[in-house]
């Protein structure tokens, strides 16, 4: 379950968090959950060095791809 501190954060998708099992404990104490992304670039700079770690291991990097071209989009229009 998402917190409300999660909206505007690219890491919650279809209503759950990719980061966490449980994001509500990450805001505890007035914190701001660590895993919190909100810029676009730096989602980014994430799938770019996935792509990067995984196409020298042989992987398959196809989804990476993706959301590769995705965030390029999003800071394209930032």
């Amino acid at each position: 379950m998402l917190s409300q501190k999660c909206e505007g954060c690219f890491k919650a998708e279809k209503g759950q968090c990719t980061v966490f099992v449980s994001p509500i404990f990450q805001w505890r104490d007035g914190r701001k959950c660590f895993g919190y992304v909100d810029d676009p670039a730096v989602m980014l700079k994430m799938y770019e060095d996935m792509y990067k770690y995984n196409l020298d291991r042989g992987n398959d990097v196809s989804l990476i791809k993706r959301n590769i071209e995705r965030y390029q989009k999003l800071v394209e229009q930032a």
